[in-house]
């Protein structure tokens, strides 16, 4: 016999995921019924579930009206199994492999009828999705979006939040509304203890298709302040001058990059700079922990990126040859590269303009002029040897 759909749980428990009876009004909304041609019992949807078990309403669906937008219903939860993108209403799901066998459905950006899991072909926008959880290891009641939540607090799940699993997308976990104090993650975090997010969660945030190292999408860049990406964290995707003026001036212990490079600054307006392009787990390996007062994107995605038109008194060093590996950014002149965490570790340098290089410190030792890129110290009898560089006039 079919079960019966549970309204009990509308309103009292479901904090605005669920509304019964009347109509929703939302970027995306859905009622679903137990029988056909939209007869009663009904729940109305507006975000999507990966497990309608949760609800008590599981392969109990046998008709449904979409109100707006299109919505990926699947047999299996977590959105397995067969598939379909829907952007219209069925009055009745008999002879149809979903009759009575739906067990999650999220909205999704399809511009409708598109179908995947061995149904046809999915878009990428298709796959974009977040299930949050009220408990760790993904337990507990579980709602999944695919935009963004500007303030969790007005759907009763603000700092509730425990585990999240990703369906696709990058997306970004916010600890105050209006998406204040981020971290980007890519994958599922089965306890978000793990990162100091525990119950801490206020706001959603949508990044678009693709990994962290995609082509699409925006770049950004989280600092934490202790090491090993703990503590209190901020991220940002644009530049920031002065991180005083926010509270956080030499306070930045790690940093995670989600892509492009960035320049981390000791002093405001960018001077006294480290490139990096990836993260880093103790900012003590490169000398400039708890000491970092402004962040800088590298538009040209790495180096000058050809462009010939980079600063004139900036050089940056590289860990391997080939303009490869960890970096670090000399404005003007360093006299010695151990208070950079970079003494005798550069393999290749960018530059513009002359520069004079030399084997130990205050421009002591072996000394070369160079003008123009070097993709392998070697070659200058200088490989992993150089202690201090500076700008000639």
């Amino acid at each position: 016999m079919k079960r019966a759909l549970n309204l009990v749980a509308g309103a009292a428990l479901l904090g605005g995921v669920f509304l019964a009876p009347s109509r929703v009004s939302s970027a995306a909304d859905i009622r679903v019924c137990e029988n056909a041609n939209m007869r009663p019992p009904c729940i109305d949807l507006r975000h999507g579930v990966n497990d309608l078990g949760d609800w008590r309403i599981s392969n109990s669906i046998s008709s449904f009206s979409i109100g707006s937008g299109a919505w990926l219903m699947c047999t299996e939860t977590d959105f397995r199994g067969r598939c379909e993108t829907f952007s219209g209403s069925r009055s009745n799901l008999q002879g149809t492999p979903f009759q009575d066998r739906i067990s999650s459905l999220r909205p999704v950006r399809a511009g409708g009828g598109g179908t995947w899991g061995g149904w046809g072909g999915e878009t990428e926008w298709d796959r974009i999705g977040i299930a949050v959880y009220t408990d760790k290891g993904y337990r507990g009641r579980s709602w999944v979006f695919s935009d963004d939540i500007r303030d969790l607090s007005r759907m009763g799940l603000s700092n509730r939040i425990s585990s999240v699993r990703i369906f696709g997308g990058r997306w970004r976990i916010c600890r105050s509304p209006n998406f204040g104090g981020c971290l980007e993650i890519s994958g599922d975090v089965s306890n978000l203890r793990d990162i100091g997010f525990n119950d801490q969660v206020s706001s959603i945030q949508e990044l678009g298709p693709g990994g962290s190292g995609s082509g699409g999408g925006r770049v950004s860049i989280t600092v934490y302040r202790d090491k090993d990406y703990s503590g209190r964290s901020w991220s940002f995707d644009k530049d920031v001058r002065n991180l005083g003026s926010m509270g956080m001036g030499n306070q930045i212990s790690s940093v995670k990059v989600s892509g492009g490079r960035w320049r981390l600054c000791r002093t405001s307006s960018f001077d006294g700079c480290i490139e990096i392009g990836e993260d880093v787990q103790d900012l003590r390996e490169f000398g400039i922990n708890d000491q970092i007062n402004s962040i800088q994107l590298v538009r040209s995605g790495g180096g000058w990126g050809g462009s010939g038109g980079g600063p004139r008194d900036e050089a940056i060093l590289y860990e391997q040859s080939g303009f490869r590996g960890r970096s670090v950014t000399v404005t003007g002149e360093a006299s010695n590269l151990r208070d950079r965490g970079f003494n005798d570790r550069a393999m290749s340098i960018r530059i513009r303009g002359t520069w004079q290089l030399c084997s130990d410190a205050n421009y002591r030792g072996q000394c070369v002029s160079i003008r123009g890129d070097q993709d392998d110290l070697a070659r200058l009898g200088l490989p992993r040897n150089l202690s201090s560089l500076r700008k000639e006039r």
